[in-house]
């Protein structure tokens, strides 16, 4: 049996579009004004997504986040805490891409866990299976200088990694020097494309 969808205002809105790919930007620049630009808010059929968070200590405090998935960019559509092992759920997506993300957040990089889920909201409710939460990565290498001898040290400089498609957790790639080697590792990633 097929869920009814609900009629709802969406979670975010581009004038014209349900998404951020079929919206018209607005440009502004310095010293510009613009009038006569109305933000008509519309209803449209909209779903809800499911899912739970495994793998982090009993009783942590988790922060999920669903975004919309565009070529362009991810565009957050809502933010929650739960609890570890509840289930949490956000209603008012419109049909599209989207993913959702489980960050067990620490003021230590390395110990931050983390979990992200892709999915499709077509003409039902969605449930994600769990977002199991893993241990941050490393990425170890070696700076090379094109055309020098083994035994030039290598200039000071810092090596840092940022998220392809994302904002960088707090901290997540932060710049580090390498030795005199040549030698580095970056800890505290959470995955993904750098």
């Amino acid at each position: 049996k097929e869920e009814q969808p609900v009629f709802a205002d969406v979670r975010t809105y581009y004038p014209g579009a349900l998404s951020r790919d079929g919206a018209t930007p607005l440009v502004l620049r310095a010293g510009d004004r613009i009038e006569g630009f109305d933000l008509v808010l519309t209803s449209a059929r909209t779903f809800c997504v499911t899912s739970s968070v495994r793998g982090a200590s009993v009783g942590a405090i988790l922060s999920v986040t669903v975004f919309q998935l565009s070529p362009q960019s991810q565009s957050s559509i809502a933010e929650a805490t739960v609890t570890h092992g509840k289930e949490v759920e956000v209603c008012g997506l419109a049909p599209g891409n989207y993913g959702i993300r489980a960050i067990s957040p620490s003021s230590d990089t390395d110990s931050i866990s983390y979990s992200q889920e892709y999915f499709v909201v077509t003409n039902r409710a969605v449930n994600v299976p769990p977002l199991v939460l893993s241990q941050p990565q490393q990425v170890v290498g070696k700076a090379l200088v094109a055309d020098a001898t083994a035994d030039e040290p290598i200039p000071d400089l810092q090596i840092s990694m940022f998220p392809k498609d994302r904002l960088p957790w707090s901290g997540e790639g932060k710049a580090v020097r390498p030795q005199p080697s040549g030698a580095f590792a970056i800890r505290g990633l959470l995955g993904g494309d750098y």
